[in-house]
């Protein structure tokens, strides 16, 4: 087993920044797509929108703000961002679990909206109270951000549980015990961090949290079924624009769906890892992270690929801007002349 490296990732911290700026200004060009470019989608642009600004505040807190540093084979983290200044490594984590669900949240009212509407070609007298969802939402992410605080250990509480283990060179995992050498000295090192250790409570949260996100999936899986359907059988019956308009958005947010495997693909590649008992699992740790933090900065190119107006606005800009300046030139060059004349 590989010991646990103590000392600040320069090349990791680097990548988080490169991943960030990039993230930044590519769901800036999202959001403005979402606001100016979505003639068609009525009132239905905030809300993609409220899903737009919640990845890009969730990549750009980790990648830019928090900056999370795993300590795997020992399930804890420290931050290497300049929120380690403010706030403790235990708030930081769950400030960040609170993005995550933000994120959930918002998809899932986004497949709301949309099957709303849907549904009112069917049924006009049809009521869906979206306050209320999203109530109800923001409400279940409270809980859990609750729990996580509360299953999360700071380091006063924690080092106690590290030096016990230390003695025994054993470390206590998730997974099992790991035979592993004294580590006490370098957790009494770091500034702060935050421990998970295997308790009933971290069962709770794990359950909380694993309804919660069977809900989201659920509701996402009826809705889209639901509208697929609704739409194919009246077809006949409403205007190929309005059709058009409600496919475009559908498969736009299924397509975001599916981009959800950038934070799915590599955790269940390190899980493999981690049962073959492979080596540097903490470097693997960091690869896993740096890839989830790229997944609004997928999902936002994916937004912009699967939706023909986001679409033709980008590949078109360059053509446009080129006519602009055509006209410009000749209307600079007939003004010449007739100077000259």
């Amino acid at each position: 087993m590989d010991d646990i490296s103590f000392v600040r990732p320069v090349l990791l911290v680097n990548l988080y920044y490169v991943i960030g700026a990039f993230s930044l200004l590519i769901n800036f060009l999202g959001s403005y797509l979402v606001i100016f470019k979505s003639s068609k989608l009525d009132t239905f642009k905030w809300y993609l929108l409220w899903f737009q600004l919640s990845c890009t505040v969730c990549d750009v807190y980790g990648t830019l703000i928090d900056q999370p540093v795993m300590m795997y084979p020992v399930w804890a983290a420290y931050s290497a961002g300049v929120v380690q200044n403010y706030v403790s490594t235990r708030l930081a984590s769950t400030l960040y679990n609170c993005f995550i669900q933000q994120e959930f949240c918002a998809l899932c009212v986004c497949f709301l909206r949309k099957y709303r509407s849907i549904v009112k070609l069917e049924d006009p007298q049809y009521r869906l109270s979206l306050w209320k969802t999203v109530l109800l939402s923001q409400s279940i992410s409270f809980i859990n951000a609750v729990c996580f605080y509360y299953v999360s250990m700071d380091k006063s509480k924690s080092m106690g549980i590290i030096r016990e283990v230390s003695c025994l060179a054993v470390v206590n995992t998730m997974i099992g015990f790991q035979k592993y050498p004294s580590i006490a000295a370098g957790f009494e090192s770091l500034t702060d961090f935050v421990y998970w250790h295997m308790s009933p409570e971290l069962v709770v949260w794990l359950v909380v949290y694993t309804i919660s996100m069977s809900a989201c999936n659920n509701t996402i899986f009826y809705t889209t079924r639901r509208m697929t359907k609704i739409l194919r059988d009246k077809s006949q019956l409403i205007s190929k624009a309005t059709s058009s308009k409600h496919k475009m958005a559908i498969n736009s947010l299924i397509a975001q769906c599916m981009s959800a495997g950038v934070m799915v693909f590599p955790m269940l590649i390190f899980i493999l890892l981690m049962i073959l008992n492979i080596g540097h699992l903490q470097v693997m740790t960091w690869c896993v992270c740096t890839t989830l933090l790229t997944h609004s900065a997928v999902n936002c190119m994916v937004m912009i690929l699967t939706f023909p107006p986001y679409r033709r606005a980008v590949l078109f800009w360059k053509k446009e801007k080129s006519k602009r300046d055509d006209k410009i030139q000749s209307s600079s060059t007939f003004a010449i002349a007739s100077a000259n004349n």
